[in-house]
């Protein structure tokens, strides 16, 4: 079935649509969930690293 033949037919039509929007949203929330999912962990990981800095420092200035 050619790409003309399918956008001629209304249900065609519709059903290419939804496909298309489909695998847009999958792909974005997928891509958007990664992201921040990606972004906690770093920030997490960067939080922990200047307390265990500033609890350093902090017992070197003590002593």
């Amino acid at each position: 079935m050619g790409l003309s033949q399918k956008l001629s037919n209304d249900r065609g039509m519709c059903q290419f649509i939804r496909e298309i929007t489909w695998k847009d949203l999958e792909f974005h929330f997928k891509v958007e969930f990664e992201v921040l999912f990606h972004v906690k962990i770093r920030l997490h990981v960067r939080l922990e690293k200047s307390q265990i800095g500033f609890g350093i420092a902090s017992f070197f200035g003590h002593q």
